[in-house]
């Protein structure tokens, strides 16, 4: 069994992760914001509050995981996803995921850019 770290678990495509990693066995540490917006329950899954651009909320987050994955979205059109990114990585995680639905149905005018180029 895997100790998954999750953060972004409330949007999407974190929320698809999810439920497929407890589906495949796993156990899964969430770092939420906000833990009352996570709908799924299971016993193999924790849920720490923390805010994933806090430094110190990541390193207690990531520890002990073997596996981090990122889902972190940008619906508030605040640029966090470098933030959040530099803080995993300084964590030293054993392995991190960066997974992002940006640019899907051409969400995103810096997409549609850099692909015409």
């Amino acid at each position: 069994m895997v100790l998954v770290g999750l953060v972004g678990a409330t949007g999407g495509c974190g929320t698809a992760f999810l439920n497929l990693a407890l589906e495949r066995g796993h156990s899964v540490r969430v770092l939420a914001r906000t833990p009352s917006k996570l709908t799924v329950e299971h016993k193999e899954l924790t849920v720490v509050q923390g805010d994933a651009t806090v430094q110190k909320d990541v390193e207690t987050w990531t520890t002990g995981c073997d596996l981090i994955v990122s889902c972190v979205g940008n619906s508030d059109k605040k640029m966090i996803l470098n933030t959040v990114a530099n803080n995993i990585v300084n964590s030293m995680p054993p392995r991190c995921y960066f997974i992002t639905s940006l640019g899907m149905n051409g969400s995103s005018g810096c997409i549609r850019l850099a692909i015409t180029l």
